[in-house]
């Protein structure tokens, strides 16, 4: 939950296999990227910020999905190799 008045929000933390555990309220990082997109993190949070973090099995299926396209309809359809 955010509340864009306050500038803060509801970070629920839970382990794997485990429901969630504890929550906090903390207030929002103010950073902004050079393009202007916020920070979805909160103050003082560890890493990089939100724009800069990437998530590995995206980028594979992004990577992949032109050859996977190809395989199953033997042509690229909308991807471009």
């Amino acid at each position: 939950m955010d509340d864009s008045e306050t500038g803060t929000a509801v970070w629920v933390f839970w382990t794997e296999d485990e429901a969630p555990t504890s929550f906090a309220v903390f207030p929002d990082c103010p950073v902004t990227s050079d393009g202007d997109e916020g920070c979805c993190h909160y103050l003082a949070h560890p890493g990089g910020h939100s724009w800069e973090l990437t998530d590995p099995e995206h980028d594979l299926w992004q990577a992949i999905a032109p050859t996977l396209h190809f395989l199953t309809y033997g042509d690229y359809g909308p991807f471009k190799p």
